[in-house]
């Protein structure tokens, strides 16, 4: 059963100029190590954090919390597998939020271009609805 669904979208041009001014710090803001580490390794870098920007908004609005109730962005990561899938993980408060909403599982679907990323996500519950 779908319990909420989310959508955000982020100006690449943002992120680049972030990157730029404050040399790579924003990565210890808002990204886990191992996506700090896949933003990195890719040919344009912003592109790739403007999207997972994207979609950490799009889930904390599934969550119900945006970034409050101490869910930050990096409680919210962004997995990627060895064929390109995505895939979400939860971490302190931001597994508690989806606990409290009866949140199981969500999917996400990212992609940008050279000017905008966005997300879309959608929360499910597995188990009996209520």
């Amino acid at each position: 059963m779908i319990v909420a669904i989310g959508v955000d979208e982020a100006s690449v041009a943002r992120f680049e100029r972030m990157l730029r001014e404050d040399g790579g710090k924003v990565y210890s803001r808002l990204c886990t190590d191992a996506e700090h580490a896949w933003c990195v390794s890719q040919a344009r870098p912003h592109e790739a954090l403007a999207a997972r920007w994207a979609a950490k908004e799009a889930i904390a609005k599934c969550l119900g919390t945006g970034f409050d109730q101490g869910v930050t962005p990096r409680c919210i990561e962004v997995i990627r597998d060895g064929t390109g899938r995505v895939s979400v993980a939860l971490h302190g408060a931001a597994a508690a939020a989806a606990a409290v909403a009866g949140i199981d599982r969500i999917h996400i679907s990212m992609s940008h271009s050279e000017q905008r990323a966005i997300a879309f996500a959608v929360a499910e519950r597995v188990g009996n609805a209520q």
